[in-house]
């Protein structure tokens, strides 16, 4: 491959950095503004949004343009491959983000004073580090670090089921409580997904280290 290539590769590469880093920052932001109760925190998480979508389009565009120049080898197509599956999860993790921020506007306006559920304080952690940790696989290639990313979901799957059991005890303890308790279980739901898309990411990375496709059950589309 040409030098322009290789250095046109590298500025994928640094965009995606870019990207992750984004998002990281973006769900961050969001899981904080529930767990603070910050007004400002949660519309920030709203309006980043759009942020994440541009450069995702502008790496989609950069990945396409890589391949119709330069038609790749088969390793290096392999990558702008992962790259085009990996910004589209990131994108709909922003989404969920976006999401969990609204949600934090509505408790908020509603009056309700909250505090996060203690399943869902263990899946959040866990969903931010399945990310991290998927993003640090693929930037280092290491296809046992995605795989320890895959089977981390379980745990999030797990405590996001006990948040449907922790629902159906609070309403009927505490009636009152509806609405707030509707809205954890959905931030709830959105941090399950957030996982999902990190499982997808390791998935592809393990793709893109042993040619191996990896997919375990379930629909993890949105």
């Amino acid at each position: 491959m040409t030098v322009h290539f290789e250095k046109q590769l590298d500025q994928l590469r640094r965009q995606l950095v870019t990207l992750g880093s984004m998002v990281e920052e973006h769900v961050t932001m969001a899981i904080r503004a529930a767990e603070e109760q910050d007004r400002g925190l949660a519309q920030e998480a709203i309006d980043r949004d759009d942020d994440v979508d541009t450069l995702q389009m502008e790496i989609s565009e950069e990945s396409l343009h890589l391949v119709a120049l330069f038609q790749p080898v088969a390793s290096d197509l392999r990558f702008v491959i992962t790259v085009q599956t990996v910004i589209n999860e990131l994108e709909r993790i922003g989404d969920h983000a976006h999401d969990i921020g609204q949600g934090v506007l509505r408790l908020l306006d509603s009056g309700a004073h909250f505090d996060l559920p203690p399943l869902l304080q263990t899946s959040k952690e866990a969903s931010i580090e399945m990310l991290r940790q998927s993003l640090d696989a693929l930037l280092d290639r290491d296809a046992a670090k995605a795989r320890a990313v895959i089977a981390a979901d379980d745990k999030v799957d797990e405590s996001h089921r006990g948040m449907y059991d922790w629902f159906k005890k609070g309403v009927r303890q505490r009636l009152d409580d509806l609405d707030w308790m509707m809205e954890m279980l959905t931030i709830s739901r959105h941090v399950e997904r957030i996982a999902d898309h990190a499982t997808n990411i390791a998935e592809s990375v393990v793709y893109l280290v042993e040619g191996e496709l990896v997919r375990r059950s379930g629909d993890r589309s949105r």
